[in-house]
């Protein structure tokens, strides 16, 4: 039989933390990971808690509504002369 657990947390937004829910379901190890990553959620307690897409140099959470992108790359504009 299957079973859904939704468990719902209220976080105060300067120090979101809670702690690991892996030792009871292991499963929740890369779902913990992505929170960390996207919204900055840290859990303790958790076996491996590293970023799952940004690199680890990255800069914010890019799912908080605080986050602020990174100004877009410069891109080389050509120009072609006239002959």
């Amino acid at each position: 039989e299957l079973h859904w657990l939704t468990l719902k947390v209220m976080l105060p937004h300067d120090a979101p933390v809670l702690p690991s829910a892996t030792s009871v379901f292991p499963g929740a190890a890369f779902e913990e990971r992505e929170v960390y990553d996207l919204m900055g959620i840290v859990f303790t307690g958790h076996p491996d808690l590293r970023r799952v897409f940004h690199a680890d140099d990255f800069v914010g959470h890019p799912l908080r509504k605080d986050f602020v992108p990174p100004p877009p790359p410069a891109v080389p504009s050509f120009r072609k002369e006239e002959s």
